[in-house]
């Protein structure tokens, strides 16, 4: 549900996000929030090219190489 909110938050600020995921700056799973300042669109590649935890959660904010 909180995912979602990003998405709301972003379509009613009038952002384009078709064929992009939205990428928060810091993790809703580390005390993250969907504020505007914290999201950004990147491609899905790259927004899921984190390491994560066994539970789902990002490790760190910073993608694989």
């Amino acid at each position: 549900m909180e995912r979602q909110k990003a998405r709301r938050t972003m379509d009613a600020n009038g952002v384009d996000r078709t064929g992009k995921d939205i990428d928060h700056v810091v993790p809703l799973s580390k005390g993250g929030t969907n504020a505007p300042s914290n999201l950004k669109l990147k491609s899905p590649s790259a927004n899921r090219s984190f390491s994560r935890n066994s539970d789902h959660t990002v490790k760190i904010n910073k993608p694989k190489k």
